[in-house]
């Protein structure tokens, strides 16, 4: 157990919490989420293949947890099967975004991913992200460039269960959109490639496909705050 002497805010604590683990793999998981029944022993069997990080569906739940709303996919749904993609060059990235199909496929969502700890702590320069609620991405995604062996496995079980209606971060739609856009634009900046770049961000436009091209290619070059 570990409280902080002051409120860090949400981009501190995940990097906080992976620095106080001990264990070789690191899972942040959202404090209202529930894993699934077999997650633990799916997730102790899945890292000893050694990806460096592991991507997964969610449930959905009402609210109060009674109601099972089914399996949220991040993914495509004609990915039938769980899916190891090299992140070593940039054809491999490319493959990785366009089997995405919104932002949880690249970590929005906290709860539904697992990484190498030490591939997370591997990254010092993360302090530009503080305060875009989406630092631990930049973190993951950086060590992913400078990893030896950048596999990521996408698992199409959910290892999850999500409690709609109660993310802290949306006070109302808008501002959940422009958390959203802001965040991820920034982290665009991460991919030189321009194909992969337009990847990527094809994502953002998936999840939140009424925001004109425009808006985003403006926040793209700093002409909106």
């Amino acid at each position: 157990y570990k409280r902080n002497p002051t409120n860090i805010g949400p981009d501190r604590n995940y990097i906080k919490a992976v620095e106080i683990a001990s264990g070789d793999y690191a899972w942040i998981l959202g404090s209202d989420d529930k894993i699934n029944d077999f997650s633990l022993e799916d997730v102790l069997m899945q890292i000893e293949e050694g990806h460096v990080l592991y991507l997964s569906n969610r449930q959905n739940y009402s609210l109060d947890f009674m109601k099972d709303m089914g399996k949220e996919s991040f993914f495509k749904k004609e990915m039938t099967e769980d899916k190891v993609i090299s992140l070593s060059g940039a054809d491999g990235w490319s493959q990785y975004f366009n089997l995405c199909t919104e932002l949880g496929g690249v970590c929005s969502y906290l709860s539904s991913f697992f990484f190498k700890r030490d591939m997370f702590l591997s990254v010092k320069d993360y302090e530009d992200y503080i305060g875009s609620a989406y630092v631990h991405v930049y973190i993951i995604f950086k060590g992913l460039m400078t990893s030896d062996f950048p596999t990521i496995k996408i698992l199409r079980r959910p290892i999850v269960r999500c409690r709609l209606g109660n993310d802290s971060f949306l006070v109302n739609g808008y501002q959940r959109i422009m958390l959203d856009f802001r965040g991820y634009v920034q982290l665009s900046s991460l991919f030189e490639n321009p194909v992969v770049k337009s990847d990527f961000l094809r994502i953002l436009m998936k999840t939140h496909p009424y925001i004109p091209i425009s808006t985003v290619l403006k926040m793209n070059k700093g002409q909106l705050s």
